[in-house]
């Protein structure tokens, strides 16, 4: 299921945003931004990307526009970026990336929100997860490495990409027929928990149950939670070549401790398939669907 296929129906998305059923019916019929698709009962069912386009429209009633002046805006948006782009491509992803990267760098949140809420009017929740969020969050771990910014531009940047995906994550509906998974970012330190926020969001979004455990998290603790919860999956998370051996050392004792737990082991792309008793996720979608299919057709 992709970010265009309807997946909510009208009471889950009058829920998620906050106003009547009966509103968003007047706004179809009125204004035809939305078109949900309808199952064969004829219930309308709402994709992922017409919910962020909804939530855009909704952010600027709230600012004071009237619904009429705010589908205006949206529309005159997407045919401005039409128009300076020709079409919409890779090249403008990265141009919106580097856009709101350099709002982030000059401490301009609202800016950048805006630019994040219009590349979302444009594209599906996995571009731009990807190719804008990720590569704002890698293009300022690479200059702050260069000492071109300091530790506060850092700091601010990586913590509104790594807030948004987490937003993103919660959006979505979890499917109980699925085992959980827990990922444990290892380390006492954050140092890059991209991949590892990307791989959550790839995972929730495919109807799983995803409990993610921060730096800092004690192997004791860790034990603790595998008991608790019982999940069918346990993905590990490195940030530096370093972490290796520790990582493999801890997940021999958790294979004798919970023989029943799938383990994985995920990380930067550089850094994959260093030690051949770890089994890696992949790096990025196409990778991580083929781990997932083999791991859940397993017996």
């Amino acid at each position: 299921m992709t970010s265009r296929d309807g997946k909510y129906n009208i009471k889950a998305i009058s829920t998620k945003l906050g106003i009547q059923p009966g509103t968003l019916r007047a706004w179809e019929r009125r204004y035809k931004v939305i078109q949900p698709t309808r199952n064969a009962a004829g219930h309308r069912l709402y994709s992922e990307q017409q919910l962020h386009v909804l939530h855009w429209l909704i952010e600027k009633v709230n600012q004071g526009f009237t619904i009429g002046q705010a589908v205006e805006l949206f529309e005159m948006d997407k045919k401005q970026s039409n128009q300076t782009v020709v079409q919409i491509n890779d090249d403008y992803t990265y141009q919106l990336a580097c856009e709101i990267k350099q709002a982030l760098l000059q401490f301009n949140e609202y800016e950048a929100s805006q630019l994040l809420n219009k590349a979302f009017s444009l594209y599906s929740i996995e571009k731009v997860a990807q190719d804008v969020l990720g590569v704002i969050y890698q293009d300022v771990k690479a200059l702050k490495e260069a000492n071109q910014i300091t530790a506060a531009h850092e700091y601010v940047t990586a913590s509104f990409v790594e807030t948004k995906i987490k937003h993103l994550f919660l959006a979505f509906p979890i499917d109980g027929r699925f085992p959980r998974v827990v990922t444990w970012l290892y380390g006492k330190e954050k140092q890059n928990s991209l991949q590892w926020l990307l791989f959550a969001l790839f995972l929730r979004q495919k109807g799983l149950e995803v409990i993610n455990l921060g730096e800092g998290i004690s192997l004791d603790d860790v034990e603790t939670m595998i008991r608790e919860v019982n999940p069918g999956m346990f993905v590990t998370f490195y940030q530096s070549i370093d972490q290796i051996e520790p990582v493999s050392s801890i997940h021999c004792t958790l294979d004798k401790l919970f023989p029943r737990v799938g383990l994985a082991i995920g990380g930067e792309k550089s850094l994959q398939h260093v030690r051949a008793d770890l089994v890696p996720i992949g790096s990025g979608q196409i990778e991580w669907d083929e781990w997932l299919n083999n791991w859940l057709s397993s017996p």
